[in-house]
């Protein structure tokens, strides 16, 4: 399974930003890639259908496992989509994503990043990832956000899902300064 992929699988759940009642139900975007039927709430058996469609995306050749060079192969895929993606709205006049603008160093922290997170997919260590192993990642990380545990993720609980994320980002601290840069100086004492 592809590092983005396995990153994919393990915040597609509960990262989605929290919406009125009132409004369409989102379409896309992170917590509600599995919603099938797009009906803003996602249920445990889409989950599992999503799971196993990722999975057979990245099982290139179709032998039930996947193998650090399908996920290789899987991570370089999704690059050249995203420069194509920035490429066509960079042609459209479309602003750059800031968040990311001047990050230099950011590729060497994600790697590592999906490497633990494709560590914790891998439940048997040994490298390969089988189709129960995705599936039993993507439930665990369902029952994370199934509070209620009715075998439905709704708005109220992606939003406290997101809650939690944002809580435990602003513990961490900010990121570590790219490598060779000195990091800013501390604010003045009072």
């Amino acid at each position: 399974m592809s590092a983005a992929l396995a990153a994919t699988m393990l915040t597609g759940i509960g990262a989605a930003v929290a919406q009125d009642a009132s409004q369409t139900p989102p379409r896309h975007g992170p917590g509600m890639m599995a919603d099938a039927n797009h009906d803003g709430i996602v249920t445990r058996e889409e989950v599992i259908a999503d799971a196993e469609r990722r999975f057979a995306r990245v099982d290139t050749n179709g032998d039930g496992v996947i193998t650090a060079e399908e996920r290789q192969a899987a991570r370089e895929a999704m690059r050249e989509r995203m420069r194509e993606r920035r490429s066509q709205r960079a042609e459209n006049g479309d602003a750059p994503d800031r968040r990311r603008a001047g990050r230099r160093g950011h590729g060497e922290r994600r790697g590592a990043q999906h490497e633990r997170m494709m560590a914790r997919v891998d439940a048997n260590g040994d490298g390969q990832v089988t189709l129960a192993e995705a599936r039993d990642a993507a439930l665990a990380r369902f029952a994370m956000v199934d509070t209620n545990q009715d075998g439905k993720i709704d708005q109220t609980e992606r939003a406290a899902m997101r809650d939690r994320m944002m809580a435990m980002r602003h513990r961490q601290g900010p990121p570590p300064p790219p490598a060779g840069e000195m990091p800013p100086p501390p604010p003045p004492a009072d």
